[in-house]
């Protein structure tokens, strides 16, 4: 329940980021520091957040020390962007896209139904013209 919480606040609050931007990341780290820059969010707010030791923060962004990898996704959440994420997909020639929820699946198939039964309709309403029969509808 607090991890759909999560998800939440990450798509309502997302930064968007243009892949052109993205792209100019030559490295994961440039992608973290640039998921960092959009957040406006201080090193030492983030630091406290995701209760990382000041001086291993520190080190992580002069490349002396690597950058926690269970707490990359808390960070993403943090900075109200997935730019390390998109960074990766697009490396790979993959672009992201938000799943869709379960209203927008229902929706999508009572769009189906309702075609459906739109097209029966239009057939019905031909026979009864074919056989004499004046449909007013």
């Amino acid at each position: 329940m607090a991890k759909q919480a999560q998800l939440l606040l990450r798509e309502e609050k997302n930064r968007k980021v243009s892949d052109d931007i993205i792209l100019r990341a030559k490295t994961f780290l440039d992608a973290l520091r640039l998921c960092k820059e959009v957040s406006g969010l201080t090193d030492l707010q983030l630091a406290q957040e995701l209760e990382m030791d000041p001086s291993h923060w520190a080190r992580v962004w002069v490349s002396r020390a690597y950058f926690p990898v269970d707490k990359i996704e808390n960070f993403m959440d943090l900075c109200e962007n997935i730019i390390p994420l998109q960074w990766l997909a697009l490396r790979y020639g993959y672009e992201l896209k938000p799943l869709k929820s379960t209203v927008e699946k229902e929706n999508d198939s009572l769009r189906a139904e309702n075609e459906r039964l739109q097209r029966d309709l239009a057939v019905i309403k031909g026979f009864l013209r074919e056989v004499g029969m004046n449909s007013k509808t």
